[in-house]
């Protein structure tokens, strides 16, 4: 072999040792990338199951085809100090539902201290409007949670019987229904009054 083939040779071989270093970078750089983007695939992957998860509770609290709340959602509170006439007697009768269908016949010792003039005291219809919202809120969910189990026996054991025990104290001292001499409405009690 002449000298000038072995220089050709040898500008060959370095050539290809150059393309082979760039091949090799590439590949590297390839490799570089598959991971970013397999790490970027996971991201989006995780995006996507909480968007999915987050769709999932929405759906959960949306109305259903026919407009029915598939979570019980508090009512506004009645404005006590300015209902009169008939919004009062309609709300005051959504609140003797609750005392007759569901406090009284569910909760015992506690109901049993709340006595017939609980209409004609603000403190008692501010006690029962609460607790008729919270057993709403507690029992009338699609599904009992942790949370919701908890929420119910902080009610049971702790909010309850703090409400009993007010509207017991508010009707305690010298209650008679409240009810004048003339047969009129009720006449309300306010605190330090017989």
């Amino acid at each position: 072999m002449t000298d000038a083939a072995l220089a050709t040779v040898v500008l060959q071989l370095a050539e290809t040792e150059q393309k082979l270093a760039a091949l090799e970078r590439l590949v590297t750089d390839l490799g570089a990338d598959i991971r970013t983007q397999a790490e970027r695939t996971a991201q989006l992957q995780a995006l996507e199951d909480a968007v999915a998860a987050l769709a999932a509770k929405v759906a959960a609290v949306l109305p259903d085809d026919q407009g029915v709340p598939k979570v019980y959602a508090p009512r506004p509170a009645p404005r006590w100090w300015n209902l009169t006439g008939p919004a009062r007697d309609a709300e005051i009768g959504r609140l003797r539902g609750f005392v007759e269908q569901i406090y009284r016949p569910g909760f015992g010792h506690l109901a049993a201290r709340l006595r017939p003039c609980w209409a004609s005291h603000e403190l008692c219809l501010y006690c029962l409007d609460i607790a008729a919202e919270l057993h709403a809120v507690l029992y009338l969910q699609s599904r009992r949670t942790i949370a919701l189990l908890n929420g119910q026996a902080e009610y049971a054991t702790r909010i309850l019987p703090a409400l009993a025990d007010l509207m017991s104290a508010e009707t305690r001292s010298g209650c008679q229904q409240h009810a004048p001499a003339d047969g009129g409405l009720p006449v309300p009690v306010r605190a330090g009054q017989p």
